[in-house]
């Protein structure tokens, strides 16, 4: 597939990006969990009653724009998956596949079996429960618009770039950075140029986005709110049970 034109690509009118395109969503959850304390990988321990991954996943059903959900996890945990879809009527789940070796071979076995029909795909870690339906529209919109958007937060600390010796080099603009979350949505033809670049470089992709920035094009930013949280640590729970539990009162 020919990158040129992608190099010359024009934002769709408005008119495109309000009617609806065929949107699959490509979950990992294959990962070993080795920052969290305990023998269960983090994205299957309960929050409130509900396992992560669960929260994760009826999050992601939940959104209209999205018409598939494509779930990539150990085989072993095939039947667990199963299950789920039933028990909490995650209808939108239209495969579970095995994962690789690392996240990108997970998720490139998770692209390689979505629809056929699909127009745009879209990466959701599978421990990334709290993201808000009104953020799925928002970035899904403006890949719509774009071609590639991802959720990000600003920065509020003050940021250090270090040498090679591990000593602080200097300060980095704050204002100039963003720290990049999921969900990160893509135009499927420009996502199959970008994840089979021949030229890219597996080891350093710790996001999907940063694929697109390898092809020189780029990404359109989408601010959403600290509670965007990736659950990484023991931590991240307590925050996320407070999260939930502050979201509960307000609505009642």
């Amino acid at each position: 597939m020919n990158i040129k034109k992608y190099l010359k690509f024009k934002y769709k009118s408005d008119s495109y990006v309000n009617k609806h395109h065929f949107t699959s969503c490509i979950v990992p959850v294959a990962g070993k969990s080795t920052r969290t304390s305990g023998p269960i990988p983090k994205q299957y321990i309960e929050i409130k009653g509900i396992p992560v991954i669960v929260r994760t996943l009826m999050s992601v059903n939940e959104c209209e724009l999205i018409d598939e959900i494509v779930v990539v996890c150990s085989k072993d945990n095939f039947e667990y998956f199963e299950g789920v879809k039933q028990k909490y009527n995650l209808n939108k789940i239209s495969k579970i596949v095995e994962g690789g070796e690392t996240r990108y071979y997970s998720v490139k076995n998770g692209f390689d079996s979505i629809s056929e029909t699909a127009e745009y795909v879209v990466i959701q870690d599978g421990v990334r429960c709290l993201t808000k339906l009104d953020d799925y529209r928002k970035v899904i919109k403006s890949a719509y618009k774009y071609g590639s958007a991802i959720a990000v937060q600003e920065s509020t600390d003050t940021l250090k770039l270090i040498n090679d010796d591990g000593r602080i080099k200097s300060t980095i603009n704050r204002n100039k950075v963003l720290r990049a979350q999921t969900p990160q949505v893509f135009e499927k033809d420009l996502y199959t140029v970008a994840l089979y670049n021949p030229n890219l470089d597996i080891e350093f992709i710790t996001d999907d986005s940063s694929m697109i920035e390898s092809l020189g094009l780029q990404v359109f930013p989408v601010i959403c709110g600290s509670y965007n949280l990736k659950i990484t640590t023991d931590i991240d729970f307590l925050l996320a049970e407070k999260i939930i539990e502050s979201e509960s009162e307000n609505e009642n």
